[in-house]
């Protein structure tokens, strides 16, 4: 079992390299403050030959309202598309559906709320998170994945402050300790990432 781990660890990342490579090489952002992250399979280093790629687009800004430009992002999926066609990984997906851009900010000002599911800013976040691996804009996904984490710590501490008796939030505290313990060791590098249960 352990051998067949160790083989789709390598393959991923021997299939991951090639992608990094080439995406900074080929892909042309226009300008706008984007980076792509994988995760799935890839993104925990479990992907085989069939696997297809689990990409999303996160857009750097401190306005929940920006978007990217129209044509900037039509050409950056079309340069995308290419590539993974020439690469040979399994074409997307849904036929792309899931392929769109998601803002940092945006995703900050849904958090908790009703519209995060259908927007999908819940699942970009959460596997942001636990699971992800940049490929495009490497430094740029690292500062928006330690804004994530700070977002999530503020509003986990926001919450904690929140109760009205000393015993629930003594009782919290130790939740909250493993909570915090648990989103800080997902901003290390993906190869060093542990995940905790309690």
């Amino acid at each position: 079992m352990g051998q067949i781990f160790e083989k789709r660890a390598k393959l991923s990342r021997t299939r991951l390299s090639s992608l990094v490579a080439k995406s900074q090489e080929k892909l042309d952002a226009r300008g706008e403050p984007l980076c792509i992250y994988v995760t799935g399979s890839y993104g925990r280093l479990e992907a085989s030959d069939a696997s297809d790629l689990d990409l999303f687009f996160l857009l750097e800004s401190d306005d929940p309202k920006q978007l990217v430009k129209r044509l900037s992002w039509l050409r950056l999926s079309g340069e995308l598309i290419a590539l993974v066609e020439e690469l040979k990984f399994p074409d997307f997906s849904g036929d792309g559906e899931f392929l769109e851009v998601h803002n940092v900010a945006r995703m900050q000002e849904q958090l908790g709320s009703r519209t995060e599911d259908s927007e999908n800013t819940f699942t970009a976040r959460l596997l942001l998170l636990l699971e992800s691996r940049p490929i495009f804009e490497t430094e740029r996904y690292s500062r928006l994945l330690r804004k994530a984490v700070d977002f999530y710590f503020e509003s986990s501490l926001a919450a904690l402050n929140d109760h009205a008796t000393r015993a629930m939030a003594k009782q919290q505290s130790t939740e909250f300790g493993d909570l915090v313990f648990t989103i800080l060791d997902a901003t290390a590098h993906p190869d060093q990432r542990r995940y905790l249960t309690t």
